[in-house]
């Protein structure tokens, strides 16, 4: 067993995990920053479109609390609102220092990639570099498999690296989880397909409350392919082209959908419209039609809307991807989380010593996040866990954790490492194939639309595929797999619970056995695990 002593733990290598650490790291802490995937490489923050949402000269603090809430419908914390619109000019452009080129937009600040497609990348990779040149220590790949607490304190995080079956200890004497993300535990995403929900998981086996699991937002306007990873078509589009189906319907007049920009402030609404139409057979090929007119005015005034003076890269991006018919197919994909561990104002979650911030953190959104706020988010709260978890640290006296305590937790007080059936048949099932049933069946089942009945057949089916996983022969090339399979099916349960006891429709959540909003169900649901398994209980 290999074992790693550090100051802090990152865990995540997204926006929020990169500037953590390398605030933490100016402030003289040893930092390990711990990813599955390649740092500033496989996160959502690298496949999004660069946006941050903030005050600007014609767009005042006021008017970005008052979208949120009126996004969120009733279930933002208003708390954390406040926080993230007071501080969102000033912590955004801090990262002009860190590297980062950032231009001002009518509502925020955007990323100035070299071309389209590197939005997020243009973000994430100068922060990973810098991160490396300023000593921050990476630990890549490795999965993050429980969060190690000592005496009702994080002291670290137990993972495993690629081929091996036995754990690697990260000791820490403070933890920071920006880990969010499981866009990937349904068949189309945005999201890179390692995102599977692990930091959700992480906080559940460690048993800290987690809030509004429900809520799962989708982009209504990802392109049509094969790949179950789409690519997010910009949002300025949807205001130039016109969304029909199949029998030349415009969507946006069809549901009345009035909020503008429709692809920022009418995600759930535009998305659920969407999956109606391609439920009821009036699709094509899957998708729906985006038409795209050739018309300089209707570009010249979107960006005007949207504050981008030239559009010209934008247009030649669409007009290639169109091939001269006019038009692009896209389709809704899940996207977004609003749900997720719960902290305070200091971003301290249940256990001392662990903090948390982005994607894995609930309760800012609500029922449904505005158009801008994620990337927003990342900056804003890494940087209040990280200003934090710096004081923190320097209060503690002596050393800690020592190795030996940790290893006693492991073999005594830490969770069972179950590696499944070791003498199973080769003829089992395959990892893959349980994942992509597992997929297919989120998306079928606990998607855009939801029901009792759906929802109940999904909670069926999430046993069936659990004993199909348990039956799973476990080595070292496919310990890390395995175990990744387990969080898919935890994370999965979370959500479809969470669903199915919330009987109203809201935001992102809709039901079609309960197709209004209930004032009543203006209540948080939170999941934290007992003795007794998954408990649910409601907040007010």
């Amino acid at each position: 067993m290999r074992c790693l002593s550090t100051d802090l733990a990152v865990v995540g290598s997204g926006i929020a995990g990169l500037y953590a650490a390398i605030l933490c790291r100016r402030a003289g802490l040893e930092v390990t920053l711990c990813s599955k995937s390649r740092p500033g490489r496989g996160s959502c923050s690298a496949l999004s479109q660069g946006h941050f949402r903030s005050s600007a000269e014609h767009f005042p603090r006021s008017e970005h609390r008052q979208l949120t809430l009126e996004a969120g419908q009733g279930l933002n914390l208003e708390w954390m609102v406040d926080i993230l619109v007071d501080r969102a000019r000033e912590d955004v452009l801090s990262l002009n220092d860190l590297g980062v080129q950032l231009r001002q937009r009518t509502r925020g600040l955007e990323s100035m990639p070299q071309r389209i497609g590197l939005e997020g990348l243009s973000i994430t990779r100068p922060l990973a570099d810098l991160a490396q040149s300023e000593g921050v220590q990476f630990l890549s790949p490795f999965f993050a498999w429980r969060i190690v607490e000592l005496q009702g304190r994080a002291a670290g995080i137990c993972g495993f690296l690629p081929s091996e079956t036995e754990p690697t200890l990260v000791l820490a004497k403070g933890v920071i989880l920006a880990a969010g993300g499981a866009g990937a535990l349904y068949e189309w995403t945005d999201n890179p397909q390692g995102l599977s929900g692990d930091g959700y998981v992480l906080a559940y086996q460690a048993g800290l409350p987690l809030m509004d699991m429900e809520f799962v937002q989708f982009f209504p306007l990802t392109l049509a392919a094969s790949s179950r990873t789409g690519r997010l078509v910009p949002p300025v589009v949807a205001e130039v082209g016109t969304l029909v189906n199949a029998g030349h319907e415009d969507l946006t007049a069809k549901y009345n959908i009035t909020r503008r920009p429709v692809a920022v402030a009418a995600r759930d609404q535009l998305s659920l419209a969407m999956a109606r139409e391609i439920r009821a057979g009036q699709d094509i090929e899957g998708a729906l039609k985006l038409e795209i007119p050739d018309d300089d005015r209707i570009w010249q005034q979107a960006g005007q809307a949207f504050g981008l003076g030239d559009l010209n890269r934008i247009k030649a991006w669409v007009d290639r991807l169109c091939l001269g018919k006019g038009h692009l197919l896209v389709r809704p994909a899940a996207h977004f989380v609003m749900g997720g561990l719960i902290i305070d104002a200091q971003a301290q979650t249940g256990i001392e010593g662990l903090f948390a911030a982005g994607e894995i953190v609930g309760g800012l959104h609500g029922a449904n996040r505005y158009g801008g706020n994620a990337l927003t988010e990342t900056v804003v709260f890494a940087g209040i866990a990280a200003d934090r978890a710096v004081l923190y640290l320097k209060e503690q006296k002596g050393p800690w954790p020592k190795d030996k305590a940790v290893l006693g937790w492991l073999k005594t007080g830490g969770p069972a490492w179950s590696r499944g059936q070791s003498d199973a048949p080769q003829t089992g099932p395959r990892l893959s194939e349980i994942r992509r049933s597992l997929q297919d069946l989120m998306w079928d089942q606990a998607g855009l639309i939801r029901s009792e009945e759906s929802l109940a057949l999904a909670e069926t089916e999430l046993g069936r595929l659990r004993k199909s996983l348990d039956r799973v022969r476990v080595g070292p090339e496919n310990c890390i797999p395995y175990l990744e399979g387990q969080n898919r099916l935890l994370a999965s349960e979370m959500i479809v619970k969470a669903a199915r006891m919330r009987r109203e429709s809201r935001g992102a959540h809709y039901r079609t056995d309960y197709p209004q909003t209930d004032p009543a169900w203006t209540r948080h649901i939170i999941i934290q695990k007992s003795s007794r398994g998954m408990q649910l209980k409601l907040l007010d």
